[in-house]
């Protein structure tokens, strides 16, 4: 059987929701993001999760991000399932960010120190508010810092390997490496040693993010 095309997925949605499909916006491993525009005219990001994908690790996703109520963290808008050609698709749909990632700055090169301190003073308030609720993002990185438009303040997405700390672990304990982004994750998340795992988490990948801001090369590779 052919594989589904999700774009197809997404356009059957946006037929179904009186909503415009635009086009494809990103892929990850367990879900494809689309850009979308509602009767009203705004645009909104369509996330359609692929089949086979953890449903536990989704519904820590959506209980994460219903859980926090905060002007610098994604907010999610509708959770629900449809029905394609037979097959049951989830997808959620959250604001459209326009201006952007933190990565896409940084390709211009580093942020100046002010720029640097405003902006690590609200993903402060941002981490601290995702601690308060015993969750841990573990993936704290500049592609997922968005901004609504140009200028703006920032705001943190993409909850799909949150960890709640309040319940049962979702990563294989035999596992040699954890989720997590090399270079942001800290050793004990990638090394997962999932006992040592907790806020501190969300704080390291934070000194890593405000340090590629006040440092950024622009010829420079970095991860995703």
């Amino acid at each position: 059987m052919p594989k589904l095309s999700l774009e197809s997925v997404a356009r059957a949605i946006c037929v179904s929701c009186g909503h415009k499909f635009h086009d494809g916006i990103a892929e990850g491993s367990f879900k494809e993001t689309f850009l979308i525009e509602d009767a009203k005219g705004n645009r909104l990001a369509l996330k359609v999760l692929k089949p086979g994908a953890s449903p536990e690790r989704s519904d820590r996703e959506v209980d994460a991000m219903r859980r926090c109520s905060h002007p610098n963290i994604g907010a999610l808008m509708v959770l629900a399932e449809f029905d394609h050609v037979g097959q049951k698709h989830t997808y959620l749909i959250e604001e459209f960010m326009d201006g952007g990632t933190l990565d896409d700055r940084l390709k211009a090169g580093q942020l100046d120190r002010t720029e640097t301190l405003a902006l690590g003073e609200l993903l402060i308030s941002a981490v601290g508010h995702i601690a308060e609720q015993r969750l841990v993002h573990r993936d704290l990185k500049p592609a997922n810092i968005m901004f609504r438009k140009k200028g703006s303040e920032p705001v943190v997405v993409d909850f799909g390997i949150v960890r709640d700390l309040d319940k049962k672990s979702l990563t294989k304990t035999y596992l040699g490496m954890g989720p997590g982004t090399p270079f942001f994750a800290p050793p004990e998340q990638l090394n997962n040693e999932k006992n040592l795992i907790d806020w501190r988490a969300d704080q390291f990948a934070l000194g890593e993010v405000s340090k590629r801001c006040a440092t950024e090369d622009p010829d420079r590779k970095t991860p995703a």
